[in-house]
């Protein structure tokens, strides 16, 4: 009898997981609030990540002998609190809680040297206007459990506050919010593992921000690029919130911005999970040339896992976010491209009349391109946004030959 798994929380993002799993000969079980019938599982549930009574029901009907999840902080808690009550290898259940609360990673980071900015905890509005008026404007208001930069705001003067704790309360579970300074910069990330050895930092990424919204990206770099000081600082960073946290298991997230003016690296968030949109099980997969997906695999498999990059990369891949209003249906492809580049994954998320304007503007759709060359994967990222509402077969002709 083949040995089970339970994915939690699987969806688009989380399939080379659920296809990983299944090559492996487990027995593949998921649960998804996405569409059930485009996940290669062997059993699909219908489940919400946050509940975890349902879950628990799931996982005393089907005995799973290993649980695990991905790019999820919901899931990732899930998984946690499940291998804890039932003894399997997991996450642990107390950074989970900490990488789940923002509130509580600033308290957990203020223990190190890491610099991060000033913020308040605030449970009415009153409280928010003290905090922004002791701060200064501009300030950021932020649930402290949600996900996504959704409910996030940033707030230019007082008349402006209300409207943006509100958002905040109506999107945080807790009803809480942190009133928080905001600093002005450039935005980064920093992807390390933490397999049977300890933590290793991976990469880095630069990010470009919409100049309407500066909490979403619209476009990613891995690697990112950087002179050797501010790399070291980055890593040596990244390596100090790790252990402020706890973190000792699987992938980790952090976001960093360098403040203009004094280039000085603040902390800004950090999860005990791989990367949204592909970027723990194809990005860094693709850069490094390393199975990280298999390694998180063994993890929850109480398997030694050992994984080491050393910050050696193999080419360069962008994460770019497509914006159009096309009607076309969702479509998932790897089209062939020439050598200078080559199309990991293309994916028309949702039609443009689903897409909550406030929590995602119009990232409908999102290309994830490898290659030699920033420069030629933008162009190429900005010639599908051209195109890619005529449908996928016309994406299918790119190359670099017709950008």
């Amino acid at each position: 009898m083949k040995e089970k798994i339970l994915i939690i929380g699987a969806g688009w993002e989380q399939l080379p997981l659920v296809q990983k799993a299944r090559e492996r000969g487990l027995y593949t079980i998921a649960t998804t609030t996405w569409d059930k019938e485009k996940i290669p599982a062997d059993k699909v549930f219908e489940a919400d990540s946050r509940d975890l009574e349902l879950l628990e029901c799931i996982v005393k009907q089907e005995q799973p002998h290993y649980l695990t999840a991905d790019e999820c902080d919901y899931s990732m808690y899930a998984v946690a609190y499940l291998a804890e009550k039932y003894r399997l290898y997991g996450p642990s259940l107390a950074v989970q809680t900490i990488t789940n609360n923002k509130f509580l990673q600033r308290k957990y980071v203020g223990r190190s040297c890491v610099l991060q900015p000033e913020y308040e905890l605030c449970w009415n509005l009153e409280m928010a206007k003290t905090a922004a008026k002791k701060m200064g404007y501009p300030v950021m208001v932020k649930p402290i459990d949600n996900r996504g930069s959704i409910g996030v705001s940033k707030v230019q003067s007082e008349r402006e506050l209300g409207k943006a704790w509100l958002s905040g309360v109506a999107n945080s579970h807790s009803r809480m919010c942190l009133v928080e300074q905001c600093i002005m910069g450039q935005v980064l990330t920093a992807d390390g593992f933490c397999d049977s050895r300890g933590y290793e930092f991976i990469a880095s990424s630069n990010k470009e921000m919409y100049p309407q919204n500066p909490n979403l990206a619209k476009v990613v770099y891995y690697p990112g690029c950087f002179p050797e000081d501010l790399f070291r600082q980055i890593k040596e960073n990244a390596g100090e919130v790790v252990s402020a946290v706890g973190m000792n298991f699987g992938f980790v997230h952090l976001e960093f911005i360098i403040e203009e003016g004094t280039e000085r690296l603040y902390f800004l968030e950090a999860a005990n999970r791989g990367g949204g949109v592909y970027t723990s099980n194809l990005v860094l997969q693709h850069i490094t040339g390393i199975d990280y997906c298999n390694a998180l695999l063994d993890l929850a498999m109480g398997k030694t896992a050992e994984v080491r990059c050393h910050q050696t990369y193999s080419c360069k891949s962008i994460i770019y976010f497509l914006d159009f209003k096309g009607d076309s249906p969702i479509t998932e492809y790897l089209p062939q491209m020439d050598e200078e580049c080559r199309a990991i994954f293309i994916n028309r998320r949702r039609e443009y009349a689903d897409v909550k304007k406030e929590a995602a503007i119009g990232r409908h759709g999102v290309a994830i391109l490898s290659g030699a060359s920033f420069e030629t994967l933008l162009k190429i990222g900005t010639k599908l946004e051209q195109v890619y509402c005529q449908g996928a077969e016309d994406c299918f002709q790119l190359n670099e030959r017709n950008v």
